[in-house]
Formats: structure tokens, sequence, C-alpha cells
């Protein structure tokens, strides 16, 4: 029998895993259905799938709702984007070569539903034209959540021209700033130079 319930209905439910690799995190509640504001019903399906090593909202809904510690994501991809041995049916195959891989375990284990393509978009490499991995890595931040009010007020000292560039565009900027990530990808930005103290 089908029926329509609201998506808050389904939120605490366990479910099974499609596979094993992270059965661990059982007794953390992970495999828990949960409710997160990003997801809507305007795109795609209304339900996600969450995977906090490989995206921001993923990472931060886990860590809101303690399926992780913070800085703690499992990433079982490498810098090359291919799985890693913590992915032992699919161990150093780049992750878009193991689609096909992928769906014949799946049908093997009585686990694919349906199989198909979707249109969607999806983030490029402009120089390549290979596609991105949104993935976690290590990086450097400086935290700007510490110090927002102390900038807040500094705003207002200087005089700014045109007036509503101070007032708007910039007091609403720093409103929302978040900890600034000023370490990147060496292919990306420019190296930091690093200066350690010999008493260090």
């Amino acid at each position: 029998m089908l029926e329509k319930i609201p998506g808050t209905a389904l939120e605490g439910k366990r479910y099974t895993p499609l596979f094993t690799y992270f059965e661990h995190m059982k007794e953390k509640n992970c495999f828990t259905v949960l409710g997160a504001s990003f997801v809507t019903p305007d795109a795609g399906t209304g339900i996600v799938h969450i995977a906090p090593g490989f995206g921001e909202d993923d990472y931060n809904t886990c860590v809101a709702k303690g399926l992780i510690e913070q800085g703690k994501a499992p990433v079982p991809v490498d810098s090359d984007g291919k799985f890693t041995d913590v992915i032992t049916d699919f161990v150093g195959q780049y992750i878009k070569d193991a689609d096909n891989h992928i769906k014949e375990y799946l049908k093997a284990h009585q686990r694919l539903v349906s199989a198909g393509t979707e249109i969607h978009s999806y983030p490029f490499c402009w120089r390549s034209q290979t596609p991105l991995i949104y993935r976690a890595i290590d990086t450097w931040f400086i935290k700007v959540t510490d110090i927002k009010q102390q900038l807040l007020e500094n705003n207002k000292n200087p005089k700014w021209i045109p007036a509503f560039v101070q007032e708007k565009r910039f007091n609403n900027w720093l409103l929302d700033a978040k900890d600034w990530c000023f370490s990147r990808n060496r292919y990306w930005g420019n190296p930091i130079p690093i200066w350690v103290s010999d008493d260090m």
C-alpha cells in the first residue's frame, strides 16, 4: 500500500547501507535518516545521500547531528581520485571508471533497483576539461569568526566612497563572514611561505 507522508516522519529511521565498508560507524547512528534544510523537494528527489567527506552541507549536518567529530570525515578517495584500500572491492580504481563495476556489484548482490542516466550540472576543470571532485582535504584557516564583531566595529571608522558599500555590501559580507581558508591546492594558487622558529 502506498501512502503520502511528510519527510519528518522518516527522521530517525535506520536503513541498511548498500556497502559494508563503514559498518563500524553504525554505533554512532550513521545509516539513519536525517532532516536538513538544504534538502528541498523542488530540486531533485527531495532525498539525498550524505557523504561528509565530499560536501560542505553533508559535513556540517553530520557534525551537527554528532555522527562524526569535527575534522574527522571519512574520505576514501585519494588525491588522484582513486578509491583507497578502505573500499576493498574497488581499491585503486578512478571513481568515474568504477561506475560500471559498482553497478555490476550491486546487481550481483541484488541491490540494484534501476540503472539509468540522469542529466545534471557537474563541475569541470576549465583547464583540463575533466570532472572535479569535491573532497575534504587538510587546509589552513584563519579563525575570522572569533574577530567578527571587531571587524564590524572597525568597518564603521573609515570613510567609504560610495557610502552604501560600507553600510550594505561590505557590512553584509562581514556579517556572514566565515573562517577563511587561506591555503590552496598548489595548482590553483600561490605557495604559502612558512618560516619556523628554531625554538619551536
